[in-house]
């Protein structure tokens, strides 16, 4: 594709090349005015490249771009770059417009900053295109520090691209902080404009991909000059440049790849031994709907895995999802640990009464004695939420540290210790879905089996019975994923100050800027493959020779489950007690990660789902498609005849034995009522 580019051009130079390059059929991708009223300069990259009638304005101010907007509009075309320079009550205006059959996108300028409930900030209008489903493409920055003022253009966002524009006013090292923290999570800067005095950045950042891309920022008009001479050897060419500031105080921010073309998420065949066309179609239907770039099924029937799958809809270069892959499991860790406490009930190590303090013997971090409300907490309060506890976790870990007087990161058992500072209600409370009730279960299934690390005690309990080998302790960092694991996908991309570093450095919300997983333990801290926690679902089907639970275990579980609440479920039901016929169903999400869900019936399909995005549908506004029964899957798992073959040895783990061994139950007629969902699955962190 042949380009040019230019910067520092005067406003007459400008409109020199634009005639020249315009009568050749080039076009603008990139534009920005910059330095003082009066004596602007313009920065621009142009590509030879047809495409429909476009028009251009520059040098002109605010009533002469309404007028030319409205003219565009009324011609049907719409505004595609914009960029403001000078004081907020005289400024100058460049801009491009573009034919287009589409609806003119939502144009703005003289924004402030303020309340989303005031049209007049621009916090109100990135608010609107939350809610409608639109999305920002450019952006400016204007005026000075005493009356800053934004421009915007937001469009509808067909292809459900995921953006931020928090950073509206970052210097240049809070830009930096912002791009080191977002960039690792597959996320980009597609627009980072420059304040009129050149020490302000306003960005948009996407998660859509350029091929190659690399982005500088706060260089001067020479220092960008340098950078252009060698990424462009590199075979990389500038296709976003903005600028501000006047003279030497100009600064540059800029995007360079191999092209402006945007890489495009295509489906892959899915990965797995066996091909079920109406389900692959199912998981494909939603993942392009969502865009989410990766997804992991296990289906189960009758103690046998029938299906395994790994989804990919993602750029050229995404790693290929197997169903070995590992998912974050969030709260599912919970129905994993509460099946280990089940274990130790069974086998008479650990008791419903058994007080948690009479096991974990916690004290405050000053050392002063517990509450006296914590030492009536029993193992059945933390299965069943009913504790009374402080319920969240999350975000503590500073507070932690300051007590204990040491440096982040914090563990368990200190957070465990802070915890009991807290205000807290004596058991049995009101049911409250609490995160640090199944931390604290972990622990005294940690203490009870007497292993150093919480995988270590259910491979002692669980996993090694099963011969489950893809369940871990999951990494927060991006940089610690182990090449097994997913990538994961934010959805509003938030950051935060990190969690688990000294220095608490910005980091992606779902890689440590909000999360420490190594910490979470059981409430939300393993990470493992569908295939291997289907595994524990396929296990409570196998009624003779189980190599974990007696059958009178398995209906104490789900009778507890559906009295009570929790046991590790979000819902439990006994359909026919004397007949061992029993649901059960448990999410979990990671907001800016991941989110999954297990879903156990007896005699029917259960299934473990796992995606690598989060806020896909939380049973939000009839959207509830996935979470726990996912129709779409289930009614074409149903109705395919699935034979007597197993795939588990497909996958190292034996088949568990002689069918008549499982309970079958091939009526197929009994459902989860409708409109029991997760009180965990809510948005927002902490929601586990």
């Amino acid at each position: 594709m042949n380009w040019t580019a230019y910067h520092d051009l005067t406003s007459a130079e400008h409109q020199a090349r634009f005639v020249s390059l315009y009568t050749l059929g080039w076009r603008m991708i990139t534009l920005s005015v910059y330095g003082a009223r009066g004596n602007e300069q313009y920065a621009a990259v142009w590509v030879e490249r047809g495409g429909p009638g476009w028009s251009a304005v520059h040098g002109i101010d605010a009533a002469g771009y309404q007028l030319a907007f409205n003219n565009a509009a009324a011609s049907g075309l719409r505004p595609v770059l914009l960029s403001v320079t000078g004081p907020a009550n005289d400024p100058v205006f460049a801009g491009t417009f573009e034919q287009t059959s589409l609806p003119i996108p939502l144009t703005r300028f003289g924004l402030v900053r303020g309340a989303v409930t005031d049209p007049a900030t621009i916090d109100h209008w990135t608010d609107q295109a939350r809610q409608n489903g639109w999305y920002p493409t450019s952006l400016s920055i204007y005026g000075n520090a005493a009356d800053q003022r934004y421009a915007g253009i937001w469009e509808v966002n067909g292809e459900g691209v995921c953006w931020t524009t928090e950073g509206l006013q970052d210097t240049a090292v809070g830009y930096q902080a912002r791009f080191d923290a977002l960039a690792p999570t597959s996320v980009r800067p597609a627009h980072v404009a420059v304040s009129a005095d050149g020490g302000l950045f306003a960005s948009i950042f996407r998660d859509d991909q350029l091929d190659g891309w690399v982005a500088i920022h706060n260089r001067n008009s020479a220092g960008y000059q340098q950078e252009f001479n060698t990424l462009t050897t590199q075979g990389l060419m500038p296709v976003m440049v903005q600028a501000g500031g006047a003279g030497s105080g100009a600064r540059f921010a800029a995007v360079f790849a191999r092209s402006d073309a945007r890489e495009a998420l295509s489906w892959r065949t899915p990965t797995g031994p066996v091909t079920v066309t109406a389900i692959d179609d199912a998981m494909r239907l939603k993942m392009q709907r969502h865009r989410i770039r990766g997804a992991s099924l296990a289906l189960v029937q009758d103690g046998r895995l029938v299906y395994a799958r790994g989804y990919t809809f993602a750029e050229a270069n995404y790693p290929t999802v197997q169903p070995t892959t590992f998912f974050r499991q969030a709260s599912v860790s919970k129905t994993i640990v509460a099946l280990a406490a089940h274990r130790l009930i069974q086998d008479g190590r650990l008791a419903l009464n058994t007080t948690v303090q009479g096991i974990l013997g916690l004290t405050r971090p000053d050392g002063s004695a517990a509450p006296a409300s914590f030492n009536q907490v029993t193992v059945q309060h933390l299965l069943e939420h009913t504790s009374g506890l402080p319920t969240n976790p999350y975000s503590v870990e500073p507070s932690v540290a300051s007590a204990f007087g040491v440096a982040l990161p914090v563990d368990g058992a200190m957070t465990d210790r802070y915890m009991l500072t807290l205000p807290a209600n004596a058991p049995p409370a009101m049911a409250a879905y609490n995160n640090w009730g199944y931390f604290l279960l972990g622990h005294v299934v940690q203490a009870v089996t007497g292993t150093t690390s919480l995988v270590a005690a259910l491979d002692a309990l669980l996993f090694r019975q099963l011969g489950i080998t893809r369940i871990r302790q999951a990494r927060t960092r991006i940089e610690d994923q182990p090449a097994d694991e997913v990538r994961y996908h934010g959805t509003t991309l938030d950051i935060g100050p990190s969690v688990v570093e000294p220095d608490r450095r910005l980091r992606g919300t779902g890689y440590g800027g909000w999360w420490n997983l190594e910490r979470d333990d059981a409430g939300g801290g393993l990470t493992g493959a569908t295939v291997d926690v289907a595994r524990l679902l396929a296990m409570l089907d196998v009624r003779t020779g189980n190599p974990v639970f007696t059958p009178a275990a398995i209906g104490n579980l789900f009778t507890l489950g559906a009295a009570g609440g929790g046991h590790g479920f979000d819902f439990a039901a006994v359909h026919d007690a004397a007949a061992g016929r029993y649901y059960g169903m448990k999410g979990g999400s990671i907001p800016e990660s991941n989110q999954n869900c297990v879903r156990y019936m007896t005699g029917d399909i259960s299934m473990v789902l796992c995606w690598n995005r989060h806020g896909i549908g939380e049973g939000s506004a009839g959207d509830s498609w996935w979470y726990a029964d996912f129709p779409a899957v289930l009614n074409e798992a149903r109705a395919h005849a699935w034979g007597a073959g197993d795939l588990f040895p497909a996958f190292g783990m034996p088949s568990f034995g002689a069918r008549q061994g499982c309970l079958s139950l091939l009526t197929a007629g009994w459902r989860v009522p409708a409109g029991n969902r997760d009180p965990d699955m809510r948005r927002g962190p902490g929601s586990g």
